[in-house]
């Protein structure tokens, strides 16, 4: 049985709706003999809550761990679920079998393996048998396959264990009659933009591991998002919608113009679900999580991009410099830096550039203590004429860092 558990951390308030959300799932699991959800305080924290206009009051946050297991039932266990979109469909897969090539389910339609009917479900589910065998079914012949009288239970149930966070965060964050479950695509990358310029991007499996460490992190940006634009009562929102720049528009834009019209998936499952989760007019709150994670994924690509074009143009300059066995001393750019272990120790392999855009590397097992895009001032010997990856460098030997 693969374990599923999630760490929350909630307003005192908010512990009872939680316990009895808990309560009702662990009614399943008993029917279904599988081992309760359990719920475990990890900590609780005292947080300065800002009213606008009002005094300041002081408010306590329980940390919360929450763990449950997918059961293995009639020799069939539950992979996950296929959420079927107009544009395609977003897998969402118990951890533990991420090695497992589930591309052929990308584009699939909503058909049942063992009915062999298609008709329109917003839902199908993946199981795999003993032998590695695996089938996609729809809900009401999930009876057959793991041996009880209520599908509708034990896809509940299983749902649930997959998206723990999402479901119980959904009722504990809109509170008051605010039922709102769809979101303006640009208007939450605007808001998603914004924080991640302010104060960095946090995953929600980055702050699972970091809690799990015992460090106190920030929220992941998706739940501050939503935070922000479906605020609790009483509770100030860290960003509001006039807060955010022109700068976090632009970026959310370029970002979901990259994400619709460039981005491209291939097998690679993440990619293909955040292209999914952003590729309408509006989001899911069970797609947050994704969308979210569009921003930093645009921007390692412009950096990538970047990347490239820079290497590309270095190397268009780059020329041999001077002849074979030369002494020279020279005023270089570190521009990258390469270790790794050999059977003789640590090696460094140092890469400068001059002003003309030639490439000098030093293969050595010294250390030099500079930054890469610090200028030095290098004496050594010209040891060969090599060229890598269309690249021409001059190899050095016997370098000084004067």
């Amino acid at each position: 049985m693969e374990e599923v558990k999630t760490v929350f951390q909630i307003p005192e308030d908010n512990i009872e709706t939680l316990q009895a959300k808990i309560n009702k799932l662990n009614k399943t699991a008993v029917k279904l003999n599988c081992n309760p959800i359990t719920c475990n305080i990890i900590k609780e924290e005292i947080r300065e809550i800002k009213e606008e206009g009002k005094q300041i009051k002081y408010i306590k946050f329980i940390h919360i761990e929450v763990k449950g297991e997918s059961p293995i039932i009639s020799g069939w266990e539950f992979l996950g679920t296929i959420q079927h979109e107009k544009t395609g469909n977003i897998l969402r897969i118990l951890p533990g079998n991420e090695n497992i090539d589930l591309t052929y389910y990308y584009n699939i339609a909503p058909i049942c393996d063992h009915c062999n009917t298609k008709r329109r479900r917003k839902d199908t589910y993946l199981i795999q048998s003993e032998s590695g065998e695996i089938k996609q079914i729809g809900k009401s012949c999930l009876k057959d396959f793991l041996g009880h009288a209520n599908p509708q239970q034990i896809a509940s149930y299983m749902e649930y264990l997959l998206n723990l966070e999402d479901h119980i965060q959904e009722e504990l964050s809109f509170k008051d009659g605010n039922n709102k479950t769809y979101i303006p695509t640009i208007e939450f990358l605007n808001f998603a933009a914004e924080f991640i310029l302010q104060y960095g991007f946090m995953s929600k499996s980055k702050f699972q591991e970091l809690t799990e460490q015992g460090i106190n992190s920030a929220i992941p940006t998706a739940n501050r998002v939503l935070n922000a634009m479906f605020p609790m009562p009483r509770v100030e929102p860290e960003i509001k919608e006039k807060d955010i720049t022109e700068k976090a528009i632009t970026l959310s834009e370029k970002a979901l113009q990259w994400a619709r019209n460039e981005l491209e998936a291939r097998n690679n499952q993440y990619l293909h679900n955040l292209k999914i989760s952003v590729a309408g007019e509006f989001i899911s709150f069970r797609n947050t999580g994704f969308a979210a994670s569009l921003i930093p994924a645009y921007q390692r690509e412009v950096e990538k991009i970047e990347f490239q074009k820079k290497e590309k143009e270095l190397k268009a300059k780059s020329n041999f410099y001077g002849n074979i066995k030369d002494k020279i001393e020279k005023e270089l750019t570190l521009q990258k830096v390469f270790t790794f272990e050999t059977d003789f120790g640590l090696c460094h392999i140092y890469k400068f550039v001059d002003v003309e855009g030639n490439i000098f590397v030093w293969k050595t097992s010294k250390y030099i203590a500079k930054e890469e895009g610090e200028a030095v001032k290098v004496k050594g010997t010209i040891k060969e004429h090599n060229e890598y990856r269309g690249e021409k460098q001059t190899v050095l030997t016997r370098c000084k860092i004067i």
